[in-house]
């Protein structure tokens, strides 16, 4: 799976950067783990991490590569995909109510939101997370749902960190 990190050089050329390569290997050491308990997932969630780095998110692995998070450049989650089978988001701090709701809709799961804002997501009655293939029969909708997101909110982040980079309206 290639992750669109590479740095472009002034002759045009890629270089891959030490960080990409181990960021590489912890992906795949996560999708190996993945796949020891849920290899029809795994291909599935590595064909999906593929189209999210089409929407400019990439893949960064959690402790011990148990977990894989898909972010954007402003390092927002969009989901924490688990080597146990499951899938989970607590990113309603930085991608809004409204989001984790739509999420919530769109899976058919209720939207938990004990505890502060940045801990609600989807779940299964008893549970924080969700199981991975009940998240994967709807991963279309989720690409959607995300692109939205950043079509909407991209240009907010880069104003209030100084660094707009959007077309003036």
């Amino acid at each position: 799976m290639a992750v669109p990190n590479s740095a472009i050089t002034q002759n045009g050329k890629t270089k891959t950067t030490m960080s990409e390569v181990s960021m590489n290997e912890k992906v795949d050491e996560f999708f190996a783990k993945l796949g020891e308990g849920f290899p029809r997932e795994a291909g599935r969630l590595r064909e999906l991490v593929s189209r999210a780095c089409d929407l400019g998110l990439r893949p960064q692995t959690g402790k011990n590569e148990t977990n894989l998070h898909l972010k954007d450049a402003q390092d927002v989650n969009f989901g924490c995909f688990m080597s146990n089978g499951r899938f989970r988001n607590f990113s309603s701090r930085l991608t809004g109510e409204r989001f984790v709701d739509d999420l919530g809709r769109i899976l058919g799961f209720r939207v938990s939101k004990e505890g502060s804002d940045h801990w609600w997501t989807v779940c299964e009655e008893g549970s924080k997370s969700i199981p991975l293939d009940d998240f994967l029969a709807f991963e279309n909708e989720w690409l959607d749902l995300v692109a939205d997101w950043i079509r909407e909110n991209a240009c907010n982040f880069e104003k209030d960190s100084g660094k707009s980079q959007c077309a003036p309206l």
